[in-house]
């Protein structure tokens, strides 16, 4: 098997591009994880219920709570994951040759806000600008 080759590509993902695809697949699991959390609590919720109206006995509450926690251990380690993927992407830089000066592109037409406001690049990308 030899090595892979990337196509060219006219409709690849600016730098920019790439690092908001990845932050967005960070909020999407983290989404996740919470939806996760609420049914686990209201798992809990609903077995306390029953046990306290006599309807589960304490081997089933036992069950029960074991589960969430090892739900809990699970998202836990998710949660690692996902903060080590947020140091990595903090960490990229792009790639500029050596001979090409470090300047970040202009804002397009469509935003027209002034550059202390202009949301449509990374604020870091225009260090000529004051922040409010």
């Amino acid at each position: 098997m030899g090595m892979p080759e990337i196509p060219d590509g006219k409709n690849r993902p600016s730098y920019h591009e790439t690092i908001i695809d990845l932050l967005e697949s960070i909020a999407l699991e983290e989404m996740a994880i919470a939806h996760i959390m609420n049914a686990e609590g209201e798992k809990l919720q609903e077995i306390t219920r029953r046990f306290g109206c006599h309807e589960l006995h304490f081997p089933q509450l036992e069950d029960g709570c074991r589960s969430t926690h090892d739900m809990v251990n699970s998202l836990i380690m998710k949660e690692w994951l996902l903060l080590n993927k947020m140091n990595s992407i903090l960490a990229i830089r792009p790639c500029y040759p050596q001979d090409m000066p470090c300047t970040p592109p202009p804002c397009p037409p469509p935003c027209n806000a002034s550059p202390p406001s202009c949301d449509c690049l990374m604020r870091e990308d225009y260090p000529h600008t004051s922040t409010p």
